[in-house]
């Protein structure tokens, strides 16, 4: 079931991606609470059958989202990369690295050198507007239902 659930988000269904995500955790020990959790999951899915991801939109350019939380080419202007936590950005920004950065790794330093090459634009999103939040943890019923709608899931048309 968990694993029917995972190609669903990964089709239609971002929204329900943090939730498969705790689910999955325990695949290889489910207990009788976590049959109880993907079925909330499933009543979740009946109760928002007509909804679905639209592709498309109005922006002119790719933006993405980083939440604190977590730690292409052929694109003719820079990514934007909405970032809610400042030490990072921080350490994206600055050109060199330092005593306290010298051990970061190679994803680190790619991520650098895209900033300093303008292939990456960095720019801070306030939390109550992080749009990746959905993906790395529970939220209340109004800041989901944002989130879900920033993600392009909608009501489809009857």
């Amino acid at each position: 079931m968990t694993g029917c659930l995972m190609y669903v988000c990964r089709g239609t269904r971002p929204d329900i991606a943090y939730s498969v995500g705790v689910l999955a955790k325990y695949m290889k020990q489910p207990r009788t609470l976590h049959l109880k959790a993907a079925m909330d999951i499933l009543k979740y899915i009946a109760a928002t059958k007509l909804m679905g991801i639209e592709y498309g939109g109005q922006r002119d350019t790719f933006v993405g989202y980083s939440d604190s939380d977590r730690d292409e080419d052929e694109v003719d202007e820079a990514v934007k990369i909405m970032c809610d936590n400042e030490s990072v950005e921080a350490v994206l920004r600055s050109p060199r690295i330092n005593e306290v950065s010298k051990h970061i790794s190679r994803k680190w330093n790619f991520a650098k050198e895209s900033v300093a090459l303008n292939e990456v634009k960095i720019e801070h999103v306030s939390t109550a507007k992080q749009v990746a939040d959905i993906f790395t943890k529970p939220l209340e019923r109004q800041k989901f239902e944002a989130g879900r709608l920033a993600l392009g899931v909608k009501a489809w048309p009857v």
